[in-house]
């Protein structure tokens, strides 16, 4: 869950850096997002496992909150073998995942030429 946030705060501010320039707001879309990662460092390398000397004020999961990145880790490789197995057997599906993962503009209707 914490790299979801950290990946959200992240494509804040790309998106608005690449897509957005002109909307582009040093506040919003550059400074509160990257608070935002700076905050789940700490959170996010106790879900790790790793305890720097530093974050002596976070304590270490227990368990089995402890084993979590190892789940996720296992999760993270299967759908990269899945993805890998897919790109070098059937290339063509993956262009058409897009489908199910992107938001497709709703179809406009056509205007009635007959029709003021």
């Amino acid at each position: 869950m914490i790299a979801i946030y950290v990946v959200f705060d992240l494509s804040c501010l790309l998106y608005y850096l690449r897509r957005r320039r002109s909307e582009f707001n040093v506040v919003l879309h550059a400074v509160i997002p990257v608070l935002g990662i700076a905050a789940f460092i700490p959170a996010w390398l106790t879900s790790l496992g790793i305890s720097p000397r530093f974050l002596t004020f976070v304590t270490p999961l227990s368990y089995p909150a402890s084993e979590t990145c190892l789940a996720i880790g296992i999760w993270y490789v299967i759908g990269l073998v899945v993805l890998v197995y897919l790109h070098l057997r059937h290339p063509e599906r993956l262009p058409e995942m897009k489908r199910v993962f992107a938001d497709e503009l709703p179809i406009q209707p056509v205007p009635d030429p007959g029709r003021t």
